[in-house]
């Protein structure tokens, strides 16, 4: 699992929310995250603070006549260094809180842990690219110098998110079904409490949660049973139901995200490699868009950003697709041939093997990180964003596919 950290950091160790802002990547590039390990052996696990630095683009296009793949913009190699933070068990799921130095992580040993990675973040910054040797490309941080809550649940889980509206709030959900609730003390973050009282909406293990971009007491999760549903925290003693409850797939549905340009819209992936889109203001109909494209299981799915129609989907078979919904079909849903490739498709990334995570960069355009068995990737799509798109605003919120 890995995320990314965008320099929102505390001032005077007071935490606000991100306002984050598109910008261009500039070469070379200096980027930052947080992953963790899923070790043979639970004693050898890690949290990772990274830096990807001197990350340079190609020079050509693939299709140029001239293209030397060996040329870049800028000379010298990327450089990865690294300062780690010793976690017993595997990670399976990891989070940034608003890309600050507050990060979450699940645990397979059960346990809910949240640290201030700030130490290492730091130690990273500070290094000087251009006077750097080896030595300095990895250490490591004690675990009691940065844990600042931990919590031991029912079981294990895989469904984590912070909210992007209210400051230290937290949600996790577990495989036997319940969804924790999270809140820090204050602004300072110093402290997390856990709520005395869990959510248990689902029938099955809680797979993904995801928080209105817009209201800081509502959030979606989905699950093995199929179902993709939103709960109304301002509804007390009503921990059993939710508000909204959606048939989405006829098998486990893995996961979601929730569109903040347009927060009537949430995707769903499936373990049939069937992805869906839903349009929260008509619930009792079917998804909007029906894509069965991938071969195999969904692991991960992203809105992007800064852009409405534009989801990022990886799968178990070792691909990585990038759609852009604004583009019209005439079949409602989109199946696989030996020679095509649909029309919204406008990215296709292979050679990992194992993929798990992919996820957007919040403040740099069309960045994207993918974690799998085989390493990290870092990209930048080529995508042409000059191209018209072949729907009118005005029929926006009418689309079909």
């Amino acid at each position: 699992s890995c995320d990314f950290l965008t320099h929102n950091l505390a001032v005077n160790k007071v935490f606000k929310r991100a306002e984050n802002v598109a910008s261009d990547v500039v070469y070379p590039a200096d980027i930052y995250g947080v992953a963790g390990s899923q070790a043979t052996l639970p004693s050898r696990n890690q949290l990772y603070v990274l830096r990807f630095s001197n990350l340079c683009q190609t020079k050509y296009d693939d299709d140029s006549d001239d293209a030397d793949e060996t040329e870049e913009i800028s000379e010298g190699n990327p450089i990865i260094i690294t300062r780690s933070i010793p976690v017993k068990g595997g990670v399976n799921r990891i989070r940034s809180m608003m890309g600050s130095s507050i990060v979450a992580l699940w645990t397979e040993t059960q346990y809910v842990k949240i640290y201030n990675i700030e130490q290492a973040y730091n130690q990273l910054r500070e290094i000087d690219i251009s006077k750097y040797d080896t030595s300095k490309g990895k250490g490591v941080v004690p675990e009691d110098q940065c844990l600042i809550s931990n919590f031991k649940l029912s079981n294990e889980g895989f469904a984590l998110e912070w909210s992007p509206v209210k400051v230290g709030r937290l949600l996790s959900g577990t495989v036997d079904g319940k969804v924790n609730l999270f809140d820090a003390e204050d602004e300072l973050c110093g402290k997390f409490i856990k709520a005395d009282h869990f959510y248990s909406h689902h029938q099955g293990s809680v797979e993904d949660i995801q928080f209105s971009p817009t209201q800081e007491d509502v959030f979606a999760s989905c699950s093995t049973d199929g179902t993709v549903q939103l709960i109304d925290m301002r509804e007390k003693n009503n921990y059993k139901k939710s508000a909204i409850k959606i048939q989405a797939h006829d098998c486990d549905v893995n996961v979601i995200s929730w569109n903040s340009k347009m927060p009537n819209l949430i995707a769903s992936g499936a373990d049939d490699g069937s992805v869906k889109v839903w349009d929260l203001r008509f619930v009792t109909e079917p998804a909007i868009t029906n894509v069965k494209w991938h071969q195999s299981a969904i692991t991960s799915i992203q809105w992007q950003p800064d852009d409405e129609w534009t989801l990022a989907v990886s799968s178990a078979d070792n691909r990585v697709s990038i759609w852009d919904f604004s583009v019209e079909n005439n079949e409602q849903e989109i199946q696989e041939t030996e020679v095509n490739i649909p029309e919204q498709i406008i990215f296709l990334h292979h050679g990992q093997e194992d993929i798990k995570e992919v996820r957007w960069h919040p403040t740099l355009k069309n960045v994207l990180m993918t974690t799998a068995h085989s390493g990290f990737n870092i990209i930048k799509p080529a995508i042409n964003e000059d191209a018209p798109s072949e729907i009118d605003s005005d029929e926006e919120n009418e689309l079909e596919i």
